[in-house]
């Protein structure tokens, strides 16, 4: 298909002219569907001024060829808009405009079937994807209830084998301007981020994005609209009243998919999605990821209609989307999860019925998972569930006991396969504000430990009102 259009529209805006009636309306989709699909830049359908008129076949007297100018320019006004909403990016992907009344239910239906169709996971993984996908549409109009916070989306395998890497390409099918990468450095994606906006699809093959700090540090600074990470201390133009800006916005939707373990740090601004390898019988459609199926660029075509609806609706409808969104978030979730979904779940609730309940449904299976089984949230965790406290508070030898005495649990080889120290417990523990005292103790011993009332208060501030047992399990307190 892509022969039949002359090279010369490659990386240029385009309108389509549709012929006559219904049908006419429908090859101009198909074909601007086509040249979005990385040929024009931007692709616009005009609206034909009176519909028996054919170009290029009926004569034209000057009042339609006025009418003719100013429908294209329309039409290339409104393509522009939708490849470059509110940036002057370079290189974006065009799409292709929707021409029918759009359903926002069956579009969600339509984009969780395509993710079925290639991913054996459970439905909430599924729905939390979709609602991901909308959300960095969402953000690239700006649209406040769902834009100011963007979590990162973890894509964590328990296997090199999981679909991790799979679904990020699925997501580089349904995500405006994806760029899918291996390996970065900080001072080169800045540039990329600041002239493209792109939506940021990170494979993290061997650890190789995750290991960086400044990576890290990238990922979870890209969270907020208003961050800004510095590029250097500035050079003074030629002539220029003041020296060049140094800093650089890093704001971009962003997916990970990994098989390493997630800093904690980088936990705290993300929603985390476990992937699993296909279970022994399943089958699921083989993927070509530089070959989407014909139906990607409808979806996608959808999918930026669906934000362009939310760009136009008017502060009262935002302001009602947002409250929506804060009344669905239940109370007992915490202020970071919260804060992570509440940009989905406002997409959500945007589109209301039965696509709120499954956001809901995906947030409470996710949003409060188990902390990563050597984390310093899982240490605490532990202390809580396998050390009694009682009198001045406890040995820091006796912590260490019960910790390692369970082989199933990471402090017995947490060392190079030796166990957790007491220098390395007091590194852990002092992100909680716990400090190893001296304490005096039966019969008039001295030993170093933690206190009873500084654990107790740790335990209240960052585990709530559940424990994380040595199982796994989340028991009350």
């Amino acid at each position: 298909m892509f022969a039949a259009f002359p090279a010369g529209l490659r990386g240029r805006p385009v309108v389509v002219w549709p012929g006559p009636g219904a049908d006419g309306l429908a090859l101009a989709a198909l074909d601007a569907a086509v040249l979005a699909d990385g040929i024009a830049s931007a692709v616009g359908v005009a609206v034909a001024p009176d519909t028996d008129f054919v170009l290029g076949e009926t004569p034209v007297d000057e009042g339609t060829a006025a009418a003719i100018a100013h429908a294209a320019d329309l039409a290339l006004a409104d393509a522009l808009a939708r490849a470059l909403p509110g940036h002057v990016c370079l290189g974006g992907l065009a799409v292709a405009p929707w021409p029918h009344a759009l359903d926002a239910s069956a579009m969600f239906e339509a984009v969780r079937a395509l993710l079925a169709r290639y991913l054996a996971e459970a439905p909430a993984t599924l729905d939390a994807i979709v609602l991901w996908c909308l959300h960095a549409w969402a953000a690239q109009v700006a649209w406040v209830p769902a834009s100011n916070v963007s979590p990162r989306l973890i894509l964590q395998a328990n296997d090199a084998r999981a679909d991790h890497a799979r679904a990020l390409r699925l997501i580089a099918w349904l995500t405006p301007r994806p760029r899918i990468v291996s390996r970065a450095i900080a001072s080169h994606l800045l540039p990329a981020i600041e002239a493209e906006c792109p939506t940021l699809l990170f494979d993290d093959v061997a650890g190789a994005v995750l290991y960086r700090r400044e990576m890290r540090a990238l990922i979870a600074a890209g969270a907020t609209r208003d961050s800004t990470f510095l590029v250097g201390t500035g050079v003074k133009r030629a002539g220029a009243a003041s020296a060049i800006e140094p800093w650089a916005a890093c704001f971009a939707p962003a997916a990970v998919a990994t098989a390493s373990r997630v800093p904690d740090d980088m936990r705290l601004r993300a929603i985390v999605v476990p992937m699993s390898p296909v279970a022994a019988g399943q089958t699921r459609v083989r993927l070509a990821p530089g070959s989407p199926p014909d139906e990607v660029a409808g979806l996608r075509a959808q999918m930026s209609a669906f934000a362009a609806g939310l760009r136009d609706q008017t502060a009262e409808e935002d302001a009602r989307a947002e409250a929506g969104a804060d009344a669905a978030l239940p109370r007992g979730l915490s202020a970071t999860a919260r804060e992570n979904w509440h940009p989905l779940v406002a997409v959500a609730a945007s589109i209301g019925g039965q696509v709120l309940s499954d956001a809901l449904d995906a947030m409470r299976a996710l949003a409060e998972a188990e902390p990563a089984p050597a984390s310093n949230l899982a240490l605490l965790g532990d202390i809580r569930a396998l050390v009694p406290l009682g009198g001045n508070g406890v040995a820091s030898a006796q912590v260490i006991e019960r910790l390692v005495a369970d082989a199933e649990r990471p402090w017995a080889s947490i060392r190079r396969g030796g166990k957790i120290d007491p220098r390395e417990l007091a590194e852990r523990l002092r992100m909680f504000g716990l400090r190893p005292a001296t304490l005096r103790m039966e019969e008039d011993r001295f030993v170093r430990g933690y206190r009873a009332e500084d654990l107790s208060a740790a335990f209240e501030r960052y585990l709530g009102a559940d424990a994380i047992t040595c199982d796994g399990n989340v028991t009350a307190a």
